[in-house]
């Protein structure tokens, strides 16, 4: 009798247990739930209410779930996001309550520095989510981008132990998970920031390598480091497709290293086994469209708006662009090609250019602009969609391809010049476009220096 008693009181208890964590953990699922639909759409909090409710959610699904990896996640992105808040009231309340939980009670927390504080958090709920799932390579990856960022907050760069240690948790949280191309991309900027440079290129090589669209990002990384545009070509090492060669083409054009660029384009064209004909620097490229648009080197910029529709049309031996416009914008210009040119040397730009459909009082041409504003250069032909009478000197558009031309010299501070077609409605109309523009036979051509003599007449 008295053993049985025994046994259901063992019973009892344990189910008093149970029922106890089961009910901590629905508190803090709930908790966490609610959190989770504060932060859909942004995890960072825009004031000091918003801070304070979000932590002590944090705070009290930590509490009741303490080794639930998932929760010990989110408060450690969520003190990350508040550790690098510009706003130094949310840095303080988001340390003041989530320094209160049982992550900031070992007596280390410094309430002094607040992004300090935060960033010591997040990087002990990281270690906290490392213990409860040894598999956790999310943890153990930002955790040590988390104690490298805490170590220069406080001003001990120098703690080489530490460094390396953070560093050795980096490269095997990398291992663990060697597919995400944002942590490859995270770590190389840590190297560079501790100036581990041959470490930082191998990172961000293999960056370029999972994602070649991460490699402008990355370019802009190492060549304005102490490493230089030698890092940035190191990026390449790997390149078999030759989409790598293509994008530090377009990272060179977009700085203006011209002759870098063209260097570029050449090792593209040998590595493909394409024919690398003469090439004049102010030569526009695929000026006829007889190829893909986006499918050469030097090529035409189409940047995608609603209500138009740019494609390559081909009508026997004939190749064109024909830009679709339904409703789209009043002004269009988001077909464009920047040229390399020579500062203060003449220029002829040449086109072929047809117009269907506007009815609308509206000019179409073709211009050449400072890619920076055409506020600081600008050289243009155009015609007009009228139904008013023109001034004799103004070309009417026309429904079969007709010849534009503008002849201009180049800024003398001015290295490349963007070439790009252009509709603008009116002043008076400022509508919407419906109709077609197609352009081709796009050329540049550099002239012979002006004489004296005719600079005299």
């Amino acid at each position: 009798m008295l053993r049985r008693s025994a046994i259901a009181g063992i019973l009892l208890i344990t189910a008093l247990v149970l029922s106890y964590k089961v009910a901590y953990w629905t508190m803090g699922s709930f908790a966490l739930s609610k959190y989770r639909a504060l932060t859909r759409h942004e995890i960072h909090a825009t004031n000091p209410e918003e801070t304070e409710r979000r932590s002590q959610l944090l705070n009290q699904s930590v509490r009741m779930m303490p080794h639930n990896d998932f929760a010990l996640r989110e408060f450690a992105r969520f003190a990350m996001s508040e550790a690098n808040d510009e706003n130094e009231e949310n840095q303080k309340t988001a340390l003041r309550i989530l320094g209160q939980g049982i992550l900031g009670n070992d007596g280390r927390l410094d309430t002094d520095n607040p992004r300090a504080g935060l960033l010591y958090l997040a990087s002990k709920a990281y270690g906290e989510a490392m213990k409860a799932n040894r598999l956790d390579c999310h943890s153990m990856f930002w955790g040590a981008v988390v104690g490298l960022d805490y170590l220069k907050t406080l001003g001990k760069p120098d703690s080489r132990e530490s460094i390396h240690e953070n560093f050795a948790q980096m490269n095997a949280a990398l291992k663990c998970d060697p597919l995400q191309a944002d942590r490859f991309f995270t770590a190389g900027k840590m190297a560079l920031e501790y100036g581990r440079t041959d470490e930082a290129i191998e990172l961000l090589r293999k960056t370029v390598e999972l994602r070649p669209n991460y490699f402008s990002k990355s370019a802009k990384l190492v060549h304005f480091s102490e490493v230089g545009l030698q890092g940035v070509r190191n990026l390449m090492k790997n390149d078999q497709d030759g989409l790598l060669t293509k994008e530090y083409y377009l990272y060179l054009m977009d700085h203006w290293h011209f002759n870098e660029a063209y260097k570029a384009f050449l090792d593209y064209r040998n590595e493909k086994g394409l024919q690398t004909s003469r090439r004049d620097a102010a030569l526009v490229a695929n000026g006829s469209f007889s190829h893909d648009l986006g499918g050469v080197f030097h090529d035409w910029v189409i940047q995608n708006v609603h209500g138009v529709d740019v494609k390559l049309e081909r009508r026997g031996a004939k190749s064109y662009a024909s830009v679709e416009m339904n409703n789209g914008p009043a002004n269009y210009f988001h077909l464009f090609q920047d040229v390399p040119v020579e500062p203060g040397a003449r220029y002829i730009l040449k086109a072929k250019i047809r117009v269907r459909g506007f009815s609308d009082e509206t000019r179409i041409g073709i211009e050449v602009i400072h890619p920076m504003s055409p506020a600081l250069f600008t050289a243009q032909d155009e015609c007009y969609v009228s139904t008013y009478m023109r001034a004799s000197n103004e070309k009417t558009c026309r429904t079969h391809f007709d010849e534009f031309e503008t002849e201009f010299t180049v800024p003398e501070t001015l290295p490349v010049v963007r070439i790009r077609l252009r509709r603008q409605a009116s002043a008076a109309e400022l509508s919407s476009g419906k109709g077609a523009i197609d352009l081709t036979d796009v050329s540049l051509t550099k002239l012979e220096p002006v004489s004296s003599e005719e600079k005299a007449e």
